[in-house]
């Protein structure tokens, strides 16, 4: 309970430090980042000490530790000396949103520290290495650490979660052995507040009240750290003895069988529940894996208990999500002039790109994307123009951020990191996902955030798509009447407000990656035949249809100015589609030569975006209700039910 205690005061101590940096860094958050001050504070005191230690004379020592903490703090009071009267409106408006994240906070990390008392063994799975590089980044004399497995090497593996966590152990005064578990804790106790932070600050600027902001907050939280796939209704199905044999083999989930008398509500073959995160397979006849996949979530790996960087990225790449956030919602127009605007946030935004492939190698790329679209609909909404040439202009600027967060953390990008990927670098999938396995790990998601989707695109996207559609379905000239001539007149018009790029790249990143995908699976992959370019669009067509649905919404309400937390999520969104649309077609050619790790990683992220929007999802569902008439009110209040049920 001491440890617990100490850890607990070291962790808020370095909140405290950072959270006037973050003040200023984010002023579209209505709580002004409490909720990310902790994992914020955090990285920048773990790379200020990453980057003096590096340099052979600091040693990473605890009291180097502290005055990391010191210096970060100096700042931080400079800065509230120059914005008192800004902080002091801010606890006199916003202390209950403060207060909530911090609640939330202590609920999720007592929760899971709770789960660690009783189970607290650092054993199985991939525990002992997770242990090994925790121990080595925290007895590392300097920056970088010894590679446990190849001794006088520096670790060639992406140790920036160890290196912070480990630096807390330091500050806390707290082994390694302890602090393992604790980590768990706080990373489930970080990743809950921050949640909130984004989720509460897009709703209450987009209207809510206090109270539903609040609640649409506390609902992606719990979608991120409670909610699992809908694996369990099979697990509970199989254990009533309800459906055949037949069923569960057309099913296809491993090991899966009904029960042989009527079992009991809860399964109790020993870690039933670790098929929830392999449901995604195919099997050969004689019953061998042909498509062995990992689908974690949040919630399974909190009882698994890995302290893995995917795991422990969860509250980093939150504030990813809410600084592209802040910069999408900013007022001021993007380009060199922003960044001048905005030096802290340019800072903290090199940071958290920089810091991301460090933490975890994968979520650089997503993290570049999402900002990449955050800045080209921003600058389209500013400049208007042609979408494709707008968004190469604004690319520039982010380049700049992006280069000055990856020279930061050159000595891991450029010196110690060995990566896995292996050449070609990306690799056709053999085996798609059967639609009844997607369904089984998104099929929640889906009904939750489908109606708020499907309403945004409609009211936006409709118009011009039907007038793109009666265009392709209209008569000969010669066969027209005066009166269709007309009608088409103005659907042409409609159609090329939008200039030809916006129906252009939607094309061409659905179309030209399965065109590939087809000719290199049929040339590549054995046991390839021509009927599984048919068969492939079982899942591949519904999500490249979404995307692009998703992407016209997007630019057309870019055009019309819209500067709202709708445009967020649906940005949101779009890019947690195109990862599952693209863990379909072509996979990351690692080590293991499958789409093993690709689908885990993809899904991972898409699970955190999808957490997100999940919760101003309903919020936005709610108010739009009372709109909806007949079949559409119907629609929305039967997919309500299957929700809730679910």
């Amino acid at each position: 309970m001491f440890d617990l205690i100490l850890w607990l005061i070291a962790a808020h101590v370095v909140a405290l430090a950072a959270f006037p940096l973050v003040f200023i860094a984010f002023p579209a958050l209505g709580d002004r980042g409490w909720g990310l001050a902790m994992p914020l504070g955090m990285l920048l005191t773990a790379v200020l000490m990453w980057l003096l230690t590096y340099t052979g004379i600091i040693p990473n020592s605890a009291w180097v530790w502290w005055l990391a903490v010191l210096i970060i703090a100096a700042f931080g009071i400079w800065v509230s000396t120059r914005h008192h009267a800004k902080m002091t409106e801010f606890i006199g408006r916003r202390w209950r949103a403060a207060l909530v994240a911090e609640g939330l906070f202590l609920v999720f990390f007592l929760l899971m520290a709770l789960m660690r008392a009783n189970d607290p063994n650092i054993s199985g799975t991939e525990k002992p290495m997770e242990i090994l590089m925790l121990n080595a980044s925290t007895q590392a004399e300097h920056a970088p650490p010894e590679d446990p497995w190849l001794s006088g090497e520096p670790v060639a593996y992406y140790y920036g979660g160890y290196w912070t966590l480990g630096g807390l152990s330091k500050l806390a005064g707290v082994e390694p052995g302890v602090a393992f578990n604790l980590s768990l804790a706080l990373i489930a106790g970080m990743s809950a507040s921050a949640m909130f932070s984004l989720v509460y600050s897009v709703t209450s600027r987009d209207g809510a009240g206090t109270g539903t902001a609040m609640l649409s907050g506390g609902i992606s939280a719990v979608a991120l750290l409670i909610l699992a796939s809908l694996a369990g209704w099979w697990e509970l199905a199989a254990n009533l003895s309800i459906g055949s044999d037949g069923f569960y083999q057309w099913l296809g989930i491993k090991d899966l069988q009904p029960s042989p008398g009527l079992g009991d509500w809860r399964p109790s073959q020993y870690w039933w529940w670790f098929r929830a995160s392999r449901v995604i397979n195919s099997f050969s006849e004689t019953g061998a894996d042909l498509d062995y996949t990992i689908e974690e979530f949040p919630s399974f790996s909190m009882v698994l208990g890995d302290l893995h960087p995917h795991v422990i990225s969860i509250p980093f790449v939150i504030a990813g999500l809410a600084a592209v956030y802040n910069l999408m919602i900013s007022d001021t127009r993007w380009g060199i002039g922003w960044l001048r605007a905005h030096p802290v946030s340019t800072g903290f935004i090199a940071l958290i790109i920089g810091a991301a492939g460090f933490i975890n190698q994968a979520d650089i790329v997503v993290t570049v994307a999402l900002f990449f679209g955050a800045v080209s609909l921003k600058a389209y909404r500013e400049q208007g123009g042609n979408v494709f040439i707008v968004a190469m202009k604004a690319l520039a600027p982010l380049a700049a951020i992006v280069a000055v967060g990856v020279v930061l953390f050159s000595p891991f990008y450029f010196g110690t990191l060995d990566g896995q990927i292996q050449s070609p670098p990306l690799a056709p999938v053999k085996f798609g996902t059967r639609p009844v396995h997607f369904l089984t790990v998104w099929g929640l998601f889906a009904l939750a955030i489908a109606p708020f989707a499907i309403y945004f695109i409609n009211a936006s996207a409709r118009p011009y798509i039907s007038a793109a559609i009666r265009l392709l379905k209209a008569p000969k000239s010669a066969e027209i009447s005066e009166v269709q001539a007309l009608e088409m007149a103005e659907d042409r018009k409609l159609v090329n407000t939008l200039g030809r790029s916006i129906w252009l790249i939607p094309v061409a990143l659905t179309v030209i990656p399965y065109f590939i995908w087809a000719v290199t699976h049929l040339i590549f992959n054995d046991l390839a035949e021509p009927a599984h370019i048919i068969t492939r669009l079982g899942t591949v067509l519904p999500l490249g249809l979404l995307f692009t649905a998703l992407f016209f919404t997007l630019v057309i309400r870019a055009r019309s100015a819209a500067n709202d937390g709708v445009q967020f999520m649906l940005l949101v969104s779009l890019v947690a589609v195109y990862l599952l649309f693209g863990a379909e077609l072509f996979y990351v050619h690692d080590l293991f030569g499958t789409r093993m790790n690709t689908v885990f990683k993809f899904y991972y992220q898409a699970w955190i975006m999808l957490s997100a929007v999940g919760g101003y999802a309903i919020f936005q569902w709610a108010r739009v209700q009372p709109d909806l008439k007949r079949n559409g009110l119907i629609l929305s209040r039967t997919a309500a039910i299957a929700a809730a049920v679910l």
